[in-house]
């Protein structure tokens, strides 16, 4: 990747389709159940721009979290999903 090398994920990595169609690598940050399915909160990396302190610009990463729902994300093999932070139904929810 460019902008100073490839990012190193600090958590399970999924695929992730966007709602366009492009299909692009999530970290899981959390999974919850809600009536009618799971959903994941993922992490994308995005470009930021970044001011140093001399003034100077230049390119950074800026992670977006959005909740998407299950059937947009895609395991992939050899990651290990069990740490991930689970909320399931309160009581009285299906």
């Amino acid at each position: 990747m460019g902008g100073g090398g490839a990012l190193r994920p600090d958590g399970p990595v999924v695929w992730l389709t966007l709602p366009d169609g492009q299909v692009v690598s999530a970290v899981v940050r959390a999974r919850r159940r809600e009536p009618g399915g799971w959903w994941y909160a993922v992490e994308v990396p995005l470009w930021a721009r970044v001011e140093l302190a001399d003034g100077r610009v230049v390119a950074g990463v800026d992670p977006a979290v959005c909740w998407a729902p299950a059937t947009a994300c895609e395991p992939v093999e050899g990651e290990d999903y069990s740490a991930v932070p689970t909320e399931r139904p309160r009581r009285g929810q299906r």
